[in-house]
Order: structure tokens, then sequence, then C-alpha cells
């Protein structure tokens, strides 16, 4: 444990150490400085110097951040601007080597500073909170979203059923109200003219989303996800939340014939290829991996000696780093409780079998696991999913699945099996899923026989499109991949790649961030796709 705690510690040393100073391969970057020469070179545009400013996230270091930002400051000339990168109490000489490197020069601090001066000022909200329903039940300060608070205090402890402790949940809001003071003093600035975030939820990047918002000033959360750009305008305080790149059903009914057909087959593709594991996210990696041999529907009931004539209804787990409240308020307090709820339902009700599947990706930062909350003595109709049986033996095996609005919703739905969402999600309005809205009606859908009588063919149609238009990308897109996020600094690789091999592609890329910071189209994603005429899988 002490080991491990401290090659951690030293590994985030190394990886934080100023470029400058340090030039190991191995934790420096093969290809950085050729990244970073050639993002220069890519980012710089030729005109006067304007005196008006552009800020820039640098709270959050990722050679793939570095990269979204070139593209957007070639696409509408940020660097006529005063560029200045705030930074962080996080990786602060990374993210200032990175941004020098590509002549931005001007930083300024966005810390917390001493929080004490702030006790008393928010000692009246603190004292109407005394549980977690409280704080969902009070407003905080400018109307700052329980959920971000909620998600950023369970987060940072590793913790999605953290108990209510007062001491603690004060050093937090403390914190947030720092961080209010700071981003007002610093967005008062009227010289500037747009904000750039890597993300928009935590109490930091939130903090000045919303502070731009009640200043004025444009925001663009420069996002990416499975391999393509997933830019987004901040306009109002809701936007924080993500959901400006999803497919709606209305988006839907607005394209074409041609486009749909194209869109179902180019998703039914993918799927097929990420239910093999054969797809470069990490999530899918994971969830589809077959390490234990493969397993059928009887294997199953053999193991769990299980009653066969009771269908088996899968409940997949969420991963606690990925922010439950990502997408905006949901049905329960957190995922685990909604868990719990179904656990006591199924107790009750006894008419199918559970087994539930913790989230593939749920480890990978050291929170702890689903398993080390659940119950000891399970009913004998409810059982764990082993670790190990592939996400695609388990999809095939069962007659339904039960999920609050995990991708793996969307790709039962495409191979025929029913899906009971719950809230919107990135995904619940869409139609590919029997959704329940709020808590009541989900009780109700588990209390019946939710999975019969489900239209499955109509259901495979639309989330079969929902995946074209999720996974995949415009055709001109082809072999043009910005890479994962996770794989931090062999991403400076990607990235010459990229340069050598997809060089026009990229210059259109920059093109199309032109045009749509012109529309009134709010998420990049979304107006890439409903402008190609043909798609691509990643």
């Amino acid at each position: 444990m002490i080991y491990s705690s401290f090659k951690k510690l030293l590994s985030e040393f190394i990886t934080d150490f100023s470029g400058a100073h340090f030039r190991f391969s191995k934790h420096y970057g093969i290809g950085r400085d050729e990244a970073h020469i050639y993002l220069k070179e890519l980012g710089l545009c030729p005109g006067t110097q304007s005196d008006s400013k552009v800020l820039v996230d640098g709270m959050w270091w990722n050679p793939n951040h570095i990269f979204r930002y070139t593209l957007l400051r070639a696409a509408i000339g940020l660097s006529e601007y005063r560029e200045t990168v705030i930074i962080g109490e996080k990786s602060p000489n990374r993210s200032k080597a990175s941004f020098k490197e590509i002549g931005i020069n001007e930083f300024i601090q966005f810390k917390t500073g001493d929080t004490n001066k702030y006790k008393e000022e928010i000692s009246k909200y603190l004292n109407k909170i005394k549980s977690w329903n409280d704080l969902f039940e009070n407003e905080f300060y400018e109307n700052f979203p329980a959920e971000i608070i909620y998600d950023a205090i369970t987060k940072e402890e590793s913790d999605i059923a953290l108990e209510f402790d007062k001491s603690r949940f004060s050093r937090y809001i403390s914190r947030l109200r720092a961080y209010q003071k700071r981003a007002r003093e610093i967005l008062s600035d009227k010289k500037i003219k747009l904000l750039v975030l890597s993300h928009s939820v935590n109490l930091n990047f939130c903090s000045l989303a919303l502070e731009a918002c009640r200043q004025k000033i444009p925001v663009i959360v420069i996002y990416g996800e499975y391999g393509t750009l997933r830019f987004w305008k901040i306009e109002k305080p809701t936007d924080v939340y993500m959901g400006s790149n999803f497919l709606s059903r209305d988006g839907i009914s607005r394209l074409t014939e041609s486009q749909l057909t194209d869109l179902e087959q180019k998703g039914s593709t993918y799927l097929n290829s990420r239910i093999g594991a054969k797809t470069v996210d990490i999530g899918a990696k994971r969830a589809f991996a077959r390490d234990k041999g493969k397993i059928n529907r009887d294997k199953i009931i053999d193991h769990f000696n299980w009653d066969s004539s009771k269908p088996i209804i899968a409940l997949y787990g969420m991963s606690w780093i990925d922010y439950p409240h990502l997408y905006g308020p949901i049905p329960y307090r957190n995922p685990l409780e909604w868990i719990f709820e179904t656990i006591e339902i199924a107790k009750k009700t006894k008419n199918y079998n559970l087994i539930i599947r913790p989230h593939p990706c749920e480890n990978l930062r050291g929170t702890r696991g689903l398993c080390s909350y659940l119950p000891m003595n399970l009913p004998e109709h409810i059982k764990i999913c082993e670790t190990g049986w592939s996400g695609a033996d388990i999809m095939h095996s069962v007659d339904g699945l039960l999920t609050l609005y995990g991708t793996a919703g969307v790709e039962y739905a495409a191979h025929k099996k029913p899906v009971l969402s719950l809230g919107k999600g990135w995904y619940g309005d869409v139609g590919f899923t029997l959704n329940a809205k709020n808590r009541l009606e989900y009780v109700e859908c588990l209390e019946r026989e939710w999975w019969k009588g489900v239209d499955f063919i109509r259901n495979q149609k639309i989330a079969k499109i929902f995946a074209g238009w999720h996974f995949c990308k415009p055709d001109w897109k082809e072999g043009y991949c910005t890479g994962d996020d996770f794989t931090q600094l062999d991403l400076y690789r990607k990235i010459i790649f990229n340069k050598e091999c997809n060089g026009s592609k990229i210059n259109k890329e920059i093109e199309c961030i032109r045009e749509w910071w012109k529309s009134s189209i709010k998420g990049y994603h979304n107006y890439t796709m409903e402008n190609a005429t043909k798609y691509a899988t990643n």
C-alpha cells in the first residue's frame, strides 16, 4: 500500500515537472516537441493584435486539449487576441509549458487561496444544510447547481455513498465560494470576449461558466469523444450540462431518408465492432473483453442455479468517475440509490432473475466498486455478474436491461433487447427505450412485466440511427481520429500522425469550426453531422 501510494505520487510529480527541464521520453511524451511546433504554426493567424482578451482553460492538462484549442484558435483567429491561460491547482507546470510552446505567454491564477474568510458569509446557508437532501432542497449562492456540488464532493472523496459530514461539506462550500468570487474578479474585465473551457462541471469549471453567462461572455467547451470533436457553446446556465451533441427525436425527423439509411448502416457496423471489443475507446474494450471464456444463457442459469422458466434481466451499474449528473438532474440522488431501490423491488416481485453487472471502468481511478456497496446476502434470484464475463455474451443471454442512461441501452436496443431507462440522460427522449420520466414511473414499470410488448424492430432501427450519429462521423473524416484522452502522452504521436496523414482533413475541420461558430447550432458534432450526407465509422 505504501509503495503503491509512493509510486503514484512520484509519477504525478514526474509528469507535472516542467517540460523545459524534464526531457526523458518515457514521461515527456514521444513527439512532444514536434507536435508543439506544428500546433504553434497551425494556430497562429496573421493579423493585427487586438486589445481584446480570450481566456483559455489551463486547469486541465491533456495533449488533446492543446490540439483542440489549436483548431479553435486557427478557426476563429484567437491568436489575434490577448490569449490568457487560466492556471489552477492541478498540473500547472505541464499546462504552462504546453501553452508557452504554442506561443501563449500570459497566465492568470485560479486558486482558492485562504477559504476561511468565507466562513461567516456562508454560515447562513450552512445552517440550513444538515443532510444531502438539504443540499438538493436549498439554493446555493448564485443558483449554483446542487447536482454539481454533490458530484464534485463524492468524486474527490472517491465514494458515491459518502455519508454527509458537516465539517467536510463546509470545506467544499468554502472552496466553491472562493471559486465564485475569483471567477467574478477575472471575468469582470470588459475586454474579455470569449471563455474557452475544457469542461463545464466540477466546482472550478462551472463557477467560471456560470459567471461568464452572467457577464454575457460567450463560452465554448472544447470537449472530445470517440475520436471526434464535441465542442459546444454555453449560452445559458443549463448548458453547463452535456446535452448539445446528441440526436433528439426532433433531430431524427429533420434528416433525409438517405441520411437515415446511412446512419443506420454505420451505426450497426460500429456497434458490431464495439461488442467485438474492436473499437478504440477504453469503455468498450473493458466491457466486451472475454476473460473467462464464452458463456450463454444456459451457463448463466447453471452457474447461479436459477429457475430457467424465469426471464433474466440485467442491471448495469455506472462509473462513479464520470459525474452521475453530467447530463443534468436524475430522479435519484445518486445511481446507488437507484440500484438499491431496484433490488428491493426485485426482492418482492420475484418474477425474474436479476443479474447485476458493475461498470467495467468503475475502478479506473481507485474508487470503490459497486460490489463493495451491495448487501452480502442477496436473494437467490439476484446475483452479481462474474468478473471477466463478456458484455456481448451477457447481452445475448438475457431478456432485458435496466439502466439509468448507460451506453448499454443503445447496444441492447440495437440488438432487439427491451431496455428500461430512467430520466432524460442523453437518449431518454429519443424513443428506442421504455423511458421512465421519474421515480414513480420507474417503480410502476418494475412492478409489472415491462419487457413484454416492446416493438423490437422499431426500437432497433432508432437505436442504430442514434448510434450512427453518436459514435460515427461525417465521411470526410474517415481515417482521421483524435485519439482517446485516456492515452495521455501517446497522443503526441497521434497529433504527428494526423499532421502527416490528415493535413487536408485538419484544414477542413478548421473551416467547419469557423462556420459552426457563426451558426445558431449549439453543438459542433451536431453541426457536422447535420451537414453531412454520408458517414464513416471510427
